[in-house]
């Protein structure tokens, strides 16, 4: 019985650890919502200390998504690996290969962020949200890449998935990158009809609607696309026009710095100068260095306000503030591709599949183990109550025995007695 109550309180002492675990990364995911990420760093630096396996996989995640979203790709690739290593389970292993295969993309390395797109599609069940996911990203690699066919039926796959798995959120973001394969496979229709629904999705949410900025967002690049598109086409009223509706659009900062970069840049060449400084300045104003570095492109506008500003010494301003945010990415650019090939050199992608099978595997058996001392223990615990109280049954009898047969032997004391007497 004791040994019971010892493996109860055990359990219990467990599950209030497990309780105060999730409790801290409910913390940690509203930080992420409000977006404080100094405060996430700090709840998450502090789990992790406490944590393994899983939690502290999703630890290392969670870092790297917080540095991702800062624009810092080399550290969020070096916690994206990290959470692979200790993440045992094979969809979040799957997420971050994704993840990886993201910034690959971005920094326009797009034939290494198609081996990690691969990989995912060829491991994960076709229905989980990760293989959806690969097909949507390797989309753009592919169109990068100028493999239109390919892309286009990537974009396809994703959909279809999507609508399976009734996963609106990533409809919408594949209806943004249907408009981008599209328009660079020069299939233009298309392309405007993918940007229309995106805008008409947004229109049909009222504003209290509890998606409403996440339609917003995407009717925000449905326009902004759009608007390049028919720049493309050479059409300028109508590229202006969805402009205009892109900066309505927008909802932060850095959404409008980048419609306003592009408006300037747009005047610029119209020979509008004093609207693109004006422009320019105004979205410059708008953003920290960190959020510069989200794309290299964004790094340009140095160059385009060089152009339009005719004090010098602003001009050389501009240029070294320039100069030193393209080192930075530079910097980090060449970080991400050390990772990268130290990650394919020292473990093969296959052998990270392997190694999260092992670990899946290692952990199922450990806990039959457990369990099955656990279930060993209970057993022998019942068991030896049982013997105990037949073992108390079996005294109380024979005590009762013993009284009966000291009882019949007083009795023939006493009848012997009398027979003598007589």
């Amino acid at each position: 019985m004791r040994i019971i109550l010892l493996v109860l309180i055990f359990l219990s002492l467990g599950h209030s650890t497990y309780s105060l675990d999730k409790k801290k990364f409910t913390k940690i995911y509203q930080a992420m919502k409000d977006q404080d990420y100094v405060r996430t760093l700090h709840l998450t630096d502090s789990l992790k200390e406490i944590s393994s396996g899983d939690e502290l996989g999703k630890c290392y995640y969670i870092i790297g998504y917080v540095y991702e979203r800062k624009n810092n790709v080399g550290l969020a690739m070096k916690n994206y690996l990290m959470a692979i290593e200790y993440f045992t389970d094979l969809e979040q292993t799957l997420r971050m290969y994704n993840n990886i295969g993201d910034i690959l993309t971005v920094l326009a390395l797009d034939e290494d962020a198609i081996k990690y797109f691969d990989f995912a599609i060829t491991h994960g069940k076709e229905s989980s949200k990760a293989v959806n996911y690969a097909y949507f990203s390797r989309a753009r690699a592919l169109s990068n890449l100028d493999m239109h066919d390919e892309a286009l039926a990537d974009v396809e796959s994703a959909e279809r998935l999507a609508k399976e798995r009734g996963d609106n959120t990533l409809l919408l973001k594949i209806y943004v990158r249907s408009g981008y394969v599209n328009r660079r496979a020069k299939k233009y229709p298309e392309a405007f009809r993918a940007y229309e629904q995106l805008l008409l999705e947004n229109e049909s949410k009222p504003n209290d609607h509890p998606k409403k900025s996440i339609h917003q967002l995407h009717a925000w690049m449905g326009a902004h696309n759009a608007a390049f598109a028919y720049l493309t086409l050479g059409d300028t009223t109508k590229g202006l026009s969805y402009y205009d509706m892109a900066l309505n659009l927008s909802m932060g900062d850095v959404q409008k710095f980048e419609t306003m970069k592009n408006l300037g840049d747009l005047h610029y060449k119209l020979g509008d100068i004093d609207q693109a400084k004006e422009l320019l300045n105004m979205g410059l104003s708008l953003v920290n260095d960190d959020e510069l570095l989200g794309k290299a492109s964004n790094l340009e506008i140095f160059k385009m306000l060089t152009f339009v500003e005719a004090d010098l010494s602003a001009q050389v301003a501009l240029l070294n503030r320039g100069n030193d945010l393209l080192t930075q990415y530079s910097k980090q650019k060449d970080d991400v591709i050390k990772l990268h090939d130290r990650n394919l050199a020292a473990l093969s992608l296959n052998s990270h599949y392997e190694v999260s099978k092992w670990r899946n595997y290692l952990s199922d058996m450990w806990f039959a183990i457990l369990a099955g001392l656990l279930l060993l223990v209970i057993i022998v615990s019942v068991v030896a109550l049982r013997l105990r109280k037949k073992a108390v049954e079996l005294r109380e009898k024979n005590k009762a025995a013993r009284a009966d047969l000291d009882r019949v032997m007083e009795l023939l004391s006493k009848q012997s007695k009398m027979s003598l007497k007589d």
